[in-house]
Parts: structure tokens; sequence; C-alpha cells
């Protein structure tokens, strides 16, 4: 193990690039509906900003990137966690949304705190599982691996950084040609579209321009794309046409019923794992971590209840919520935390706003609670959950690099706290540009969640549990099936794409190249994207 490689340079890089993360993923979030896990992104970045500093005062070991990457990650999921939850008030409540985000000054405010409070319970209520989960049980947290792959390849020379960076600002021109420039009475139109559409009701054919999914579906492989874009298939060409024919709904009133099958089928994919492989070894893992006692080098869990009970207090405080609540929302947090890290560890995926929801249904048997109450709440479940993901993939990485844990942690607490000032601006700029719920700004999770906590048909989400459940039983993953259900057309054919793409290139071995070129793909449009939501949003109040 080695901690003389926790700089001040590590902290302070990786506090600002997790800055620009969170303010990427706000825009993919929002504005493509998903957020792939940002590891391997800011692994390279890290490495690209250490080599350009490598002078001052010397060369970075591939433990202060790794350090300086766990920080900048953290910003990544932070802000969609936020992005999944904050929306659903505009879908429950529209005037009411209108009225959080015209107070420009209370929004950013809220925003940050339920930034604050989520994203250090997210890291102190994973950080602790990383002996058990890690090192005794051998999880492969795959993200983990490829951050720590990441690390060492680059080290050996610059071309794969030369492959990062052509990618990065090739695809940010792209983003640039798509979306537009707007400021004030500055105006470069848009001559790329954001999607193609040949409809023809019942039947959905559409497909979108979308660079950052192609790297997404490349980097997820294409066996979970497959059954993603099966999904699609199912939705599209067979569901859909049946409501439509069978049942008489309309073409335009398909989407509750749409999002009542598909996230019905993602908790039974995801009920189905608990009870299969996560549900059996939940208190072995819990009992041998509340036993830990490694001193300076790990996370004592004694911080676990203490942080737990500040949070509490503080948000039944700030936010005049019942108490009772906010003692149900942390506990809830904290064992969806747990639930979260192992299943990152084992199938690389994280529904942390299901999750959430589904502590905030137990919480509204035992208290009634206002729908902005609900969102407050499900923000800090989600970006603590999300977190808690993000915290093991990078402790995973750590532990194959030989860095010391406690400094990744350490790391991830700065990336979280940094991220919480910028994600409220980045917000606010796509809220104020985009129109929710159209095309431009369709924030999926963020209507998933508002379905399922208002809305929902429940005849149908029973429906979906079922086939969820069966999915996964035959060894196929329900909730990449359900996702497919529910997400629309013209983001999952990029998502297809990235998907043979994968199973054309891994069936030749190595691919070092292609998931570089993934990474800025992924970067480049995340990040030029929320630039110019930003620009266009000061260009208004300029």
């Amino acid at each position: 193990m080695f901690d003389e490689n926790f700089t001040k340079r590590s902290l302070v890089i990786g506090g600002l690039l997790s800055m620009l993360v969170a303010m990427s993923a706000v825009y993919l979030a929002l504005r493509q509906n998903a957020f792939y896990w940002a590891s391997v992104l800011t692994s390279l970045v890290s490495i690209g900003v250490l080599r350009l500093l490598s002078r001052v005062p010397k060369r970075a070991s591939v433990h202060e990137i790794n350090i300086t990457q766990a920080a900048a990650s953290t910003g990544g999921i932070l802000a969609a966690g936020l992005c999944f939850v904050v929306p659903a008030l505009y879908f429950m409540d529209k005037s009411r949304f209108q009225a959080f985000i015209s107070d420009t000054t209370g929004f950013i405010l809220t925003i940050t705190t339920l930034s604050l409070v989520g994203g250090i319970c997210g890291v102190i209520f994973s950080a602790y599982l990383r002996r058990h989960m890690i090192e005794e049980e051998k999880l492969a947290f795959p993200t983990g691996i490829a951050a720590a792959d990441t690390i060492k390849a680059t080290e050996k020379g610059g071309k794969q950084m030369r492959n990062l960076m052509l990618t990065f600002f090739g695809v940010a021109l792209f983003t640039v040609l798509r979306d537009g420039i707007q400021f004030g009475k500055v105006s470069l139109k848009s001559i790329i579209p954001y999607f193609q559409d040949f409809t023809r009701p019942p039947f959905t054919i559409q497909w979108g321009y979308v660079p950052a999914f192609i790297g997404a579906g490349y980097l997820m492989g294409w066996r979970v794309v497959f059954t993603w874009g099966l999904g699609a298939l199912f939705s599209n060409f067979l569901y859909v046409p049946a409501l439509y024919y069978l049942l008489k709904i309309p073409f335009e009133a398909k989407q509750p019923y749409v999002l009542s099958m598909g996230v019905g089928i993602v908790v039974g994919g995801a009920l189905t794992l608990f009870v299969t492989k996560i549900g059996p070894s939940i208190v072995k893992t819990i009992r041998a971590a509340v036993t830990l006692r490694e001193g300076k080098k790990e996370l004592n869990p004694r911080w676990v209840p203490i942080v737990g009970v500040l949070s509490a207090l503080f948000v039944s405080a700030y936010f005049h919520i019942s108490l009772v609540a906010s003692v149900l929302m942390v506990v809830g947090a904290w064992l969806m935390s747990s639930l979260a890290a192992r299943m990152s560890g084992e199938v690389n995926v994280d529904p942390m706003e299901i999750f959430a929801v589904i502590v905030l249904i137990a919480i509204r048997i035992f208290v009634p609670l206002s729908t902005q109450e609900l969102i407050y709440l499900g923000t800090i479940i989600c970006v603590a959950v999300g977190v808690a993901g993000d915290t093991l993939f990078d402790l995973k990485a750590g532990h194959i690099l030989g860095t010391t844990p406690i400094d990744i942690t350490k790391a991830q607490l700065v990336g979280a706290i940094s991220a919480s000032f910028i994600t409220g601006i980045s917000m606010l700029a796509l809220f104020k540009s985009f129109t929710l719920g159209t095309p431009e700004l369709f924030a999926l999770q963020a209507q998933s969640v508002a379905y399922m906590l208002g809305a929902i048909n429940w005849t149908i989400f029973g429906a979906g549990i079922v086939i969820g459940i069966g999915l996964t039983f035959f060894k196929q993953s329900g909730i990449a099936f359900g996702v497919g259900v529910f997400i629309p057309l013209f983001l999952t054919v990029p998502f297809i794409v990235g998907g043979i793409w994968s199973f054309l290139k891994r069936k030749r071995g190595d691919d070092e190249t292609e998931r570089i070129i993934s990474a800025g793909a992924i970067g480049g449009e995340g990040f030029v994207g929320a630039i110019l939501a930003i620009i266009r949003e000061w260009g208004h109040i300029l």
C-alpha cells in the first residue's frame, strides 16, 4: 500500500474535474436519459491533466492518478442521481416545479444541499463495505477493473491519449453542429438533427445522432445491449401495437402504459437478483463490515451511524420534514446503498432511482408527505445509492493498483462536495433552455419516478414484475430488457450500434483503443453539450 501519493494536487485537480464531469452528467442524464459510469473517462482525463503537470513538482504515479480519478468520477454519478429524481416534480405538479425553478437562488441552494447530504451519505454508507466485498468475496466490479486497466495501460505511452483527445474534440465539434450555439444575438443554427423519426402509428421507427450513446453501448458490452434491444423490439413492435389494436389505446397516450410495463420489468429483475444472489449474503456483508477495525488505512464503520444521525437531524430541520420520515430516509438510503454496492459488484448495474422509489413507498406507509417532500427525500436517497456503487468501483481500482483505501474515500468526499456546487447551476440552465418531457429533454428516469409515485398502472406494473422475474430466472437481464421497453427508440439505436461494435471488436481480442475512443465520445458530447446549454441560458439572461 502507498499513501505518499495523497497530494494536494490530486485533490484540487480531482475536485475541479468532478465539477466538469457533473456538468457533463447533467446534460447526459436529462437530455440523453442515461449516465454511464465515469470511472474510465475520469481515469483518462486525470492521466492527461497530471501528465501536463508532470514536472510540477514530479511525475504522477498510478496511485495519484487513482486518487484524482476517484474524486472526479463521484461528481458524475452524484449529478445523475439528482437528474433522475428532481424533474419528477414537473411530471407530478408542473405549477410547483415552475415556482421551484423561478426562484434561482433558492433552487440552486436547495440542489446544493440535497447533493451534499446525498453525496456524503453515499460515500460513508458504502466505503466500509470494501474489505468484505472486494477482498473477501472478490466481487468483480467490472468498471473498477476497467479503470485500473486504463490507468496501467495509458501509462505506457502517448498513443491512447491522442486517441482520447481526437475523439473528444471530434465529438465536441459534432455536438456544436447538432445543438447549435445561442448567446444573446449571436447564433449558430443547428445543421445536424438530434434524431430522425419515421414513425407510422402504432409502430415506431426512429434513431438518434448521439455519439455518446454509441460509446456507452460499446462499454456496456454486446450481451447487455442485445437484451436492451430485445426490450425495445418488444415494446415498439409488439406491446404498443397490441395496446393500439386490441385495447384501443391511442398511440399518443401510450407513454403511461409503456412506463408501467418497463419499470415493472426492471423492478422484477431487481427483486429476483435480490432474492437469488444479493439477499442471502447481505446480512453477512454488513456483519463482516461492522466488525472491521482497520485503523488509518480504512474507513472506520463508526462513521456510518454518526453521519446517518446528523443527516436525519439536518434534513428534518432544514427542510421542515418529519423527523420520523428523515430517519426512515437515512435507514433506507443505508440499506439500498449496501444493495447497490453489491449489484454494482455482480452485474455492473445500479438502478438507483428504482431503489429510491422503493424507500419512498415504504416511508409513505408510515408518514404522509407532500409531493415536494417526496422529491427531496427521494433525491437524497437516489444520490446516495448512485454514489455507493461508484465508491466501490473506485475502491476496486485502488485494490488492484495498491492505493490506500482511506485516501480514495477522502478523495470521493472531496469530489462529492465539489460537484454539489455546480449541479444546481447546470440543471437550471437545461430546465430553462429546453422543455421537459419533449425529445429535447425527455428526463426518462424522472418520468419513471413520477409514474411509480403517482400515476402508475398497477395491473400492468404487476405484469411487468412477472416478466422481469421470468427473464432473470432464465439468465437474462430483466433490468436491461425493461429499460429497453421504456427508453425512446431514437436513444436505443445508438446503444445498439455500440453493442454491435463491441461484438465485432471483442471477438478479435484486446480493445484498449476502442474503450478509450468510447470514453472520449461520452466525455466530448456530455461536457460540450452542458457548456452549450449554460451559454444559451446566460445569453437569455444577458
